[in-house]
């Protein structure tokens, strides 16, 4: 089954490329602008080092880099098998190249005390190619058990990364084997993972948000200097010398203040009249170097995390501000996440398949599922459930136990509390279920225009392979109008009690993944039929 491996590129990486190639103290505006123009020409080495140097000097933009990262990497990555649109489950080839992807991606063991990754680190080095630009990371292979998978992934330098400086190439990004020399070649096959998130039409060497945060950088970090400079003068006397005026004099003068420093005593002689002023007046918050830190920190907050708390409060309550930080950084995140599912389904899986099969057909390929959990509003659940129970509508005990998430009492189970208020039972039991049933015609609508849906999304996110060869069946049962059984609306039944819940939440919509698996399951109409047929 292996094939034969890919010729490496960078690794081992030698100790010459951590060094890197300036400090703070040589940065200017005039030098920053003009590493800014480099990207042009398509060299990466000085804005990969600039880079590096703001997550050293600059706290809050290290702070959300990581949160930027880490909060998609921490995800669990869900391989799913290559599944053929009208077949009821995926092929034995499939679900065997399904489980050799999942092992492979699964047995990365980077070297203790080497600049190597495991999965999760490679994953967070991807995803900062939202802040740096277009990253690079080489896939380090191993083959055991008769199976090519990654053993690590090693980041390029950005000095041995670039676009073609010939006007007349084909724009791509490329690779040089000796660093920094221009000598640029294409990437081995199977042996890279290229991260780029692009600004709509912007060419990727200008995405990185790194860019538009530099000069806010510039303030923050020389806003720091003058800031702890006044710190030091604030409550501090002046200290005047009168001298006879020669330059001699003078000079004695000069280095006699300056000996003095913060301290509270000196000894003067017959040359010196020595005056104490008044402390420098003022306080350090109103400083107009304190404002442009804000100001900095603020801007880094809204570009990477969408919404900040202290923002703008104007005519917004604490609570309502809270609310949409939260909903705006939640969007954020699932962004990343679909586009780390695109990312993995695009270059890892397909990687590992060529390496231990060749070719295949491409409704055989694996592919990856991100999703950030949904989290039930348990307190908006109770007040919806009370709401109805006040109006009257009879609802199932399990479900309402169920949306709550509190585990329904055994029989004799002593219950907490002096009174148990008593739920209203639905008047009908899944004893009288027909046999038979054909659904209505807007389920069957309801239904087809979940599968076509499916058909017009990627891969990853399709909604009926999510939900498994059975329930596939069933929404293609219901959009032909086919006759179903009890035991199907029993789980039908099941479905809509269990996944109501959900509604209630701001995020739902028919054209979230949650409205799509509703509608394949007949939609409104086919809730309502579902508890028509409990009714017979």
């Amino acid at each position: 089954m292996a094939k034969a491996k890919t010729a490496s590129m960078i690794s081992p990486l030698t100790a010459s490329h951590r060094i890197r190639r300036y400090n703070l103290a040589e940065i200017t505006p005039e030098y920053v602008n003009s590493i800014l123009r480099q990207a042009q020409w398509g060299r990466m080495a000085f804005s990969y080092d600039l880079h590096d140097l703001m997550l050293d000097t600059w706290p809050r933009y290290r702070q959300n880099v990581n949160k930027m990262t880490r909060a998609i990497s921490k995800l669990e990555i869900e391989i799913k098998p290559g599944e053929v649109e009208g077949q009821e489950a995926p092929s034995e080839q499939a679900l065997a190249i399904h489980e050799i992807v999942e092992r492979a991606i699964e047995s990365a063991s980077p070297r203790p005390g080497y600049f190597e990754l495991g999965t999760t680190e490679a994953m967070d080095a991807i995803l900062e190619c939202e802040a740096k630009g277009p990253v690079a990371l080489e896939i380090v292979w191993q083959l055991s058990n008769n199976i090519w998978s990654p053993r690590c992934y090693i980041p390029f330098p950005g000095r041995c990364l670039g676009y073609p400086y010939d006007g007349l190439e084909e724009d791509r990004l490329m690779w040089s084997p000796v660093a920094a020399s221009g000598q640029l070649q294409d990437f081995a096959p199977n042996g890279v993972l290229v991260g780029v998130r692009s600004q709509g039409g912007i060419h990727p060497l200008y995405s990185g948000a790194m860019r538009p945060l530099v000069k806010y950088w510039m303030a923050a970090v020389f806003g720091i200097g003058w800031y702890m400079q006044y710190t030091q003068l604030y409550g501090i006397p002046w200290r005047t010398v009168k001298t006879d005026g020669t330059q001699e004099a003078m000079d004695k003068g000069e280095s006699f203040l300056a000996d003095i420093g913060a301290s509270g005593y000196a000894v003067t002689n017959q040359d010196f009249e020595l005056t104490v002023h008044d402390g420098v007046s003022g306080s350090g918050d109103t400083l107009p170097q304190a404002t442009i830190i804000e100001l900095a920190n603020k801007t880094c907050d809204l570009l990477f995390l969408g919404q900040s708390l202290t923002t703008d409060t104007s005519g917004v309550g604490s609570q309502a501000l809270g609310t949409i930080h939260a909903d705006t950084l939640t969007e954020n995140e699932k962004s990343r996440a679909d586009w780390l599912s695109n990312f993995l389904t695009d270059q890892l899986i397909p990687a590992i398949v060529r390496m231990n099969f060749g070719e295949i057909p491409p409704e055989e390929m694996p592919y990856a599922c991100v999703e950030i959990p949904e989290i039930e509003d348990e307190k908006a659940n109770a007040e919806r459930i009370k709401l109805l129970a006040d109006i009257g509508i009879p609802m199932s005990r399990k479900w309402v136990y169920d949306a709550l998430g509190v585990p329904e009492p055994l029989p004799n189970e002593i219950l907490f509390g002096s009174t148990q208020p008593e739920l209203q039972q639905a008047p009908n039991t899944q004893e009288e279920i027909v046999d038979e049933a054909v659904p209505s015609e807007e389920m069957a609508m309801a239904a087809q225009s979940a599968l076509d849906s499916n058909r017009s999304l990627p891969v990853w996110n399709r909604v009926i392979s999510g939900l498994g060869a059975a329930e596939s069946s069933r929404a293609r049962d219901i959009s032909n109008r086919t006759a179903i059984d009890s035991a199907q609306i029993k789980r039908m039944a099941e479905f809509f009690a269990k996944h109501e819940s959900e509604r209630v939440s701001a995020s739902w919509t028919y054209d979230s993944k949650a409205g799509r698996r509703w509608l394949a399951y007949g939609g409104d109409a086919g809730h309502e039929w579902v508890q028509s047929q409990l009714s017979q």
